[in-house]
């Protein structure tokens, strides 16, 4: 019996299993991106006081000690480990409700909802990567404009979709000095850089690694430390965070005076969200990621590394043949030019605010 049989074959069965009245949610990291505000909102309305709220996670004892209420738990998931898939796809099956906004876990049921919040807007290509239209009944979507892209890239059905945006841009709106919790800015701006992966974690064809330390921009010798003597001259603090995805082993780059790295688990230690401290930066740099369409929405200088955007386009491709019609920003194809943005970024010059905010209408509703 092949994959998609025995699929078939177990949803079958599965119609002789009551559904309990249970929320069943996913998210990558643990307890992060869209589904993570859902889940507080559902822990604190008093209309699902009886309902169990349950985590597909990596490490179920970390987050038990977080979260000791009675109505949630934690599962332990690896989808590469057999066992544990198949108690995920029975959670799946018998939970009236399913919230994901990553991995795809189970068709729905008759009388379920499978709710699919994403992890962003697709500014790269993600056909073939996963297809989430199979695994929901109902998605979100955050303008007109993106939703015909996620339809495309996504195998999203248009009778499904909602315009609701996502639930974790509330947090860029709110903010309480969680960045101040893991840096020490001392007075200087903070421009927060959030790379998208080239070198994936898994081994897939469209993988490349940058040269010099594996970073945007700084292919040279001695790039790293010129960035540095360039930051301190502007007086701003470069945050880097580099992609969950992100084989960091190919980035070759310490922290120096004016450079700090961030990880998940910097993260998690402070009890964080990535959006609740990317509210506190006072500028975005980035290329190919969703954050982009994000961060439209707090008005700040944006800076696009695509020094690379041929060979991305080549490898892994971009939903459209030219990203620089709407993906608007102080472009920067080398170290002089994000030099450049950082002088005037550090004294409050910010060139492309308009085109930015045209951007932001066509991202986000």
């Amino acid at each position: 019996m092949n994959k998609e049989a025995l699929r078939r074959a177990l949803a079958k069965a599965a119609r002789l299993l009551p559904l309990r009245r249970r929320v069943l949610l996913e998210s990558s990291p643990d307890l992060a991106c869209n589904t993570y505000p859902v889940f507080l909102q559902l822990l604190k309305d008093p209309a699902f006081a009886g309902v169990a709220l349950t985590w597909l996670v990596k490490d179920a004892g970390f987050w038990r000690q977080r979260f000791p209420q009675k109505q949630v738990s934690f599962v332990e998931y690896d989808p590469n480990n057999r066992r544990q898939r198949l108690r995920a796809g029975y959670l799946a099956l018998t939970s009236c409700c399913v919230v994901t906004c990553n991995k795809t876990i189970w068709s729905p049921r008759k009388g379920q909802l499978s709710l699919f919040l994403g992890h962003g807007t697709p500014i790269k290509q993600c056909k073939d990567f996963y297809t989430p239209g199979k695994f929901c009944n109902c998605w979100s979507y955050p303008s007109e404009q993106v939703r015909v892209v996620m339809e495309d890239q996504l195998g999203l059905s248009q009778r499904q979709g909602l315009l609701l945006g996502y639930p974790r841009n509330d947090a860029l709106f709110h903010p309480f000095g969680g960045l101040d919790r893991l840096i020490n800015r001392e007075g200087r701006k903070v421009l927060f850089w959030l790379p998208t992966f080239r070198q994936h974690r898994q081994d897939y064809a469209s993988n490349y690694t940058l040269p010099g330390c594996g970073l945007p921009l700084l292919g040279e010798p001695g790039s790293l430390e010129s960035l540095n003597q360039a930051l301190v001259q502007a007086g701003v603090m470069l945050v880097l965070k580099p992609h969950p995805a992100q084989d960091v082993s190919a980035i070759r780059a310490g922290n120096l005076s004016a450079f700090q790295l961030l990880s998940d688990v910097d993260l998690r230690r402070e009890n964080l969200q990535l959006y609740e401290v990317l509210a506190d930066a006072d500028g975005l740099l980035t290329d190919y990621s969703s954050v982009y369409c994000d961060f439209l929405l707090t008005g700040k200088p944006i800076g696009l590394t695509l020094d690379d955007l041929d060979q991305y386009q080549t490898s892994r491709g971009l939903v459209m043949e030219d990203i620089t019609q709407i993906v608007k920003g102080r472009y920067l194809y080398n170290l002089q030019d994000l030099e450049e943005f950082l002088r005037d970024f550090g004294r409050g010059i910010d060139r492309e605010r308009d085109q930015r905010q045209a951007a932001c209408v066509y991202y986000n509703h």
